[in-house]
């Protein structure tokens, strides 16, 4: 990502900033920490069930089932784009 920006600069008078993306991601940050306070102390990178509790449903979990998981997604195809870096957009996720 940052040989393609630093390799693309030249194109560009100065460092063009895709601020839709970049208020996208913002918005994405804002959905990530109302998923930390849903969970809690349960809050983990892993899918986990534990005995004898209910399953979340509240807050984005009443739309989604692993909005966290979405969250990351969409991150992946937003951070490049802030930067207009479309090559490394085909090959971040990988």
């Amino acid at each position: 990502m940052i040989f393609e920006y630093y390799l693309t600069a030249g194109e560009y008078k100065y460092n063009i900033i895709n601020y839709l993306f970049l208020v996208f991601f913002i918005l994405l940050q804002t959905a990530r920490i109302s998923v930390l306070l849903t969970l809690g102390k349960y809050w983990n990178t892993k899918i986990y069930r534990i005995h004898g509790t209910s399953l979340v449903s509240g807050g984005l979990y009443k739309y989604f089932k692993h909005p966290n998981y979405i969250i990351v997604i969409c991150e992946i195809f937003t951070i490049p784009m802030i930067f207009d870096l479309y090559y490394t957009q085909l090959f971040f996720p990988y």
